[in-house]
Order: structure tokens, then sequence, then C-alpha cells
């Protein structure tokens, strides 16, 4: 995230700024769980009021982790007190050992406006999205394959582009501008998703991200409450793609048909029977779990294989298809792309693993925003004292070295993040995998015990030597392990 100061937020929220509130937000918070006491000083927390909590509770939980800057919402218990950004003395007290009482007096930063947590953030969030105007961005909107599409997009061509996309599913009134935050000047490509749930939601998504490609997934059965029907869900969920260049879309679903056809935006569309379309698809042959697709596209026939054969898996590819087709890629590089797909394990999987160990199994995809939401997985799980992590060389920094980059120099960056990343999250063992690994040592805390296997049958090895009572170097025992 880029620095957000005090006059970014004074405009963008419309508030009066006091002479003396000055700060630097590089960091979002809504859940004091979730707060890095390094990062606090420069972490934003929002006061959050639901049916069932109140986020102004946790201030000074918040305070008491280095948290200094806060949005608090003028509600109506409060409703006399001015809006505006200004500071004030706050005061942590607490209790000692024996009972004796210590007092601190910390000097915080309060955003109060007229606004409710929710709206002030996407406010934020469009003001942060309006600095990256020249960014390229995708928006995948529909019932079901949303995070699927975003993920396999990122898998296909994420050698080829710096590319930001959604955490996980966050594609909420919340996930997105908090999506939107992880956007930094290096990247070329964003890919965001979007769901709603009533009415009325989508508009304001639309405004935070800003697309100019849009995917419409399809329309099904899923999260049709807060719709009168499922073309009205269709309508309301292509508001989306009001401004785009293009709508990519499977034409069979007429939900989306009918909700496409209104906007009078250019379409991309793809359909197994209807041939006036621009990626017309022939017949799909499986062979075990394997399946080979054949399409017709300007005229020519095409085809792609595909490493699974279920339906939802082939029709979400089929549309990852064409959307490669739309951004200029050639068929020969779809077509090995495409048969590379990995399907998406579930995220952050627990399992029981030999000596008394747990497993928290978050491998599909590696990047510093997933790997910092794994962390916090981990530190929440709070089963054993002891944790390792294992990871590997990334692999966007492999394909980018072999176009003629600084490999050397890409690596130490990214090792510089990671281990600026595990500071203070009590990482006891860090195990890397790939060639270059050693150099993540030089950015781990003197006290972390580390290990580097240039291959994973290496690490294998290892690991086969200790589950066979064998003396090893590496020994896993009684502590939690997060596979990443």
């Amino acid at each position: 995230m880029q620095v957000i100061t005090e006059k970014d937020l004074s405009t963008w929220l419309s508030l009066p700024l006091s002479n003396n509130a000055t700060f630097s937000i590089q960091h979002i918070a809504y859940d004091t769980r979730l707060i890095d006491t390094d990062d606090a000083p420069s972490t934003l927390f929002f006061a959050f009021k639901t049916a069932h909590n109140d986020g102004s509770n946790y201030i000074f939980e918040a305070v008491s982790k280095g948290v200094r800057i806060f949005y608090l919402p003028i509600t109506d218990e409060n409703r006399g007190e001015a809006s505006g950004i200004f500071t004030e003395n706050y005061s942590l007290i607490s209790t000692e050992n024996g009972g004796n009482f210590t007092a601190e007096t910390v000097l915080i930063t309060k955003i109060k406006a007229n606004l409710s947590a929710i709206t002030a953030i996407q406010k934020i969030a469009i003001g942060y999205r309006n600095q990256f105007q020249d960014l390229k961005t995708i928006a995948i909107t529909g019932s079901n394959g949303k995070t699927i599409v975003k993920e396999w997009l990122a898998q296909a061509i994420g050698g080829d582009a710096e590319i930001v996309r959604s955490p996980k599913s966050f594609n909420s009134q919340l996930g997105v501008p908090m999506s939107i935050f992880e956007i930094e000047k290096q990247h070329n490509l964003a890919i965001f998703e979007a769901g709603i749930s009533e009415s009325g939601e989508m508009s304001a998504l639309e405004r935070i991200i800003q697309p100019k490609i849009g995917i419409f997934t399809n329309i099904l059965t899923a999260h049709d409450d807060g719709f009168a029907s499922k073309q009205a869900k269709a309508d309301e969920k292509s508001t989306l793609f009001t401004h785009t260049d293009v709508i990519i879309y499977n034409k069979d679903n007429i939900y989306c048909e009918n909700a496409v056809e209104k906007l009078k935006i250019p379409l991309f569309s793809w359909s197994r029977h209807d041939d006036n379309v621009n990626l017309f698809i022939l017949n799909e042959v499986q062979n075990g779990i394997f399946t080979k697709i054949t399409a017709i596209y300007k005229q020519e026939e095409k085809y792609i294989e595909l490493p699974f054969s279920d339906a939802a898996s082939i029709e979400n590819a089929i549309t990852v298809w064409a959307t490669m087709l739309y951004l200029g890629y050639g068929q020969s590089i779809i077509r090995e792309r495409l048969s590379r797909l990995e399907p998406l394990a579930a995220r952050l999987e627990i399992k029981s693993a030999l000596n008394n160990c747990i497993l928290i199994n978050d491998s599909y995809s590696l990047d510093l925003d997933s790997l910092r939401i794994a962390l916090s997985f981990m530190e929440r799980q709070d089963v054993y004292n002891k944790k390792t992590l294992i990871t590997s060389v990334v692999t966007g920094a492999k394909r980018r070295g072999e176009k003629g980059e600084n490999l050397e120099a890409i690596a130490d960056d990214w090792f510089q993040k990671v281990g600026r990343l595990l500071k203070g999250k009590n990482i006891d063992k860090v195990v890397i995998v790939g060639r270059g690994g050693e150099g993540l040592k030089l950015f781990l805390s003197p006290e972390t015990i580390f290990y580097a296997f240039e291959t994973t049958d290496d690490l294998l090895h290892s690991l086969s030597g200790l589950n066979s009572g064998l003396n090893s170097g590496l020994n896993l025992e009684n502590e939690s392990i997060l596979l990443k």
C-alpha cells in the first residue's frame, strides 16, 4: 500500500484538518486481532459498528498495540461532536503484577465524520484508486467462479505483468476497498472480483474498481435472496460494467445475455450453441481427468487441453481462454498455459500431521498478500508455541529473470519483503525450497532457524530421515507448520 497522508484523507472525506494532525498511513485495520505491532504506527483503524459489536470498544486494545490513527463515525450517540481530523491525548491505564496501576498518555489522531465506517473506507478507496488512472483493470462478477477465474487468469498471465488481485475472495462492500489498497506503483494489471447480496450495492463497487475489462461468469441460483428475480440479480451485477470497454461472457446464460445487451457496450462472447460469437465451442472430449476442447475463433479451428473434466472447471477455463484471446495472446501460448492450470485447493486447510504437528496448507498461491493472511491465520490458531514456515523461491521472480532481468536483484527484493513480513510473527523455523533460496537468511532475525533446499526432493529426503527415526537436520515436532 502506498502512503496515504492527512491531506489525502482531508480531501477524500471533505473534512477540515487541524494544524497539528500529521500522519502517514500504510495499513488499514478493522480487527485488533490482526494488527501487527510493527505496522501499528502507520495503521488506520476503522471502528465498525454492527448489530452485534462496536469497534469503538476496541480502541484501548488498538492503542495498546501501537495504533495512533482512528476513524470514528459520528452516530446518534455522539451526534453533537464536530467532524474533522484532529489530535487528542489518550490515557492508557493498566495494572501490573501486584495490582499497581500504571498510566501513560499518548497522542492519537481521530478522524470523525457523518459517514458510516463502510462509506468512509469506500470513499478513501476511491481516492486511492484515482491515483492509478493508467492501471489496466479487469473486474469479475457472477454467481459462481469469480475467484477461480481470477486466480487462473493470474496463473496464466502472471509472468507477463505485475499483477495485483483481490486476496482470497475479497469481493464484498468491505473486501473490494481492502483489495484496492493493495495497489502499488509497480502494478500494471489489476484483477478484482466483486460480489453483492442485495440491490443497489454494485454501483458503489464500480466506482471503486473503475474497470475497463469486464468478465461476467454466470448467473445461477447462488445468493438469490435480496433480488426479485434472477434477471434482476443479473441486471444489478452488470452495473459493474457500466464504463468498461468490453464485457467477456457466456452467451448461453440467458440472464447474462439479457443484462449485457442493455448496456450497449462491446461484447466478447463464447457459446456452445450460438455460432454468432467470438469463440464458438465445437466439442469437448474427455479422457480420464483430462478434457480437450475444440472451438472456432476468427474462422479458424483452435483447441486447448485442460487437466480436469468437471463441468464447472471447464466453463471457468473457457472464460479464461476467451479473456486471453481478447488480450491478444497467441493460441500456442494459451494452449500451453491452460494445460498447466492448477485446481484451487481449499484455502488454509488445517490437517493433522506426523510428530504431533498441525499442517496449514495454503500452497496454491505465493504472494505477499496471501502470505500475510496465512501468517495471521496461523497466529490465531494458538495450538503450539513453535511455528514453522515452509515456502519456495517466488515463481514470478524466476519467470521475470528468464527474460534477461537481474534475477538476483529481483530475488533479494522478494526476500527483503518476506523478511520484513515475518518480523514480529514469532516464526521459529523458515524452510525454503528453490535455487538461490539461501539468500532469504540475510533478511531473517538471527534467532530464526533456517533451512534451504535446492529441490523438493532434497526436502522430502530430509523429512524421510526424520520420519524413519534417523537423525535429521530438519526436526519438525509439536509445532504448527504453514505450507506456502
